[in-house]
């Protein structure tokens, strides 16, 4: 039942409260139930069979969450985002990117607002997005799809990009991780990376690469999506690695397997789509700047 009322909580607009209240609020489920964009899980601790004092005092708990949410609900009908408002992906491994992107976004008068590319923020962007939000996207982490393809931790769904393509929102674009993935303990096939480099980033997390083969299988997946663009796009491409963790010297660097992706991506490629590269790290302030005025320039051209 809480599978079957997700799945019309996520066609509910933002605003409106949503509960999942069930004994099965497993990792598994949950990762799925937060697709759902503004929803609130809450675990409890019995099966529903037959009523008793127990369920029935967590029966009004979850009948006072969804009270509480309407009455300091606002009208969400009637929301509207300053113009322009613009969208940028972020994570632990691209944030001084990010910060300097949003930095030079606001110096420029661009109102931003930054998700977390970990498979759940991502999405609710999205579906932000497709609901007809956000005025353009600067996607430095659009690696959601890739580790859709190959179920990694961040894994954010086949309909990644979809809602900005759909849309014709400018929208540019970077590789940050696409070259590389989890392979702790948290990861659900991890024996297929387990005999490949990898570096430690804490106790739970452990990053590898992705062979030449998987990207190129990447590559092929984000050409079809961006040979649907309606609207603005255009790609930029660090050199000299597409994360922090990927610089030179480090485990993980490896420009000349990186550029598997790009050409198999250019290759499938049908529409004009510019790909610029650049000699710096995707953590370099050169990249940063080349993001906002790629993006700066895009806007303003489908503005007129």
């Amino acid at each position: 039942m809480a599978l079957m009322g997700q799945r019309i909580m996520a066609k509910l607009p933002l605003g409106i409260p949503k509960v999942i209240a069930t004994p099965a609020a497993m990792p598994t489920y949950i990762s799925e139930w937060f697709g759902s964009l503004d929803v609130v899980v809450m675990q409890v601790i019995m099966e529903f069979a037959g009523m008793h004092n127990l369920l029935s005092a967590v029966i009004s708990q979850v009948a006072g969450a969804v009270s509480g949410m309407v009455e300091e609900s606002v009208d969400y009908a009637a929301l509207e985002l300053p113009h322009p408002s613009v969208a940028i992906t972020q994570m632990g491994f691209n944030e001084e990117c990010a910060f300097e992107v949003k930095r030079l976004l606001e110096e420029r008068g661009y109102h931003v607002y930054p998700f977390h590319a970990n498979g759940i923020s991502d999405r609710s962007m999205e579906s932000l997005i497709s609901q007809g939000f956000l005025d353009g996207l600067i996607d430095i982490v659009p690696a959601g799809l890739i580790e859709e393809l190959f179920q990694g931790n961040r894994a954010a769904g086949m309909d990644r990009l979809d809602a900005p393509i759909n849309r014709g929102i400018p929208l540019v674009l970077a590789p940050c991780t696409f070259n590389v993935t989890g392979a702790g303990p948290t990861r659900r096939d991890k024996e297929r990376f387990i005999n490949r480099p990898r570096l430690q980033i804490d106790e739970i997390r452990f990053m590898t690469r992705y062979t030449p083969d998987e990207m190129r299988q990447g590559a092929r997946l984000y050409a079809e999506k961006l040979n649907r663009a309606t609207g603005p796009v255009k790609f930029l491409v660090p050199l000299r690695g597409w994360s922090s963790i990927d610089k030179p010297g480090s485990l993980l660097h490896n420009p000349r397997e990186d550029l598997a992706f790009f050409e198999e991506l250019k290759a499938r490629l049908t529409c004009e789509i510019p790909i610029e590269e650049l000699d710096c790290n995707l953590e370099d302030r050169e990249f940063a700047r080349a993001l906002v005025e790629s993006f700066d320039t895009i806007f303003k051209e489908a503005h007129r």
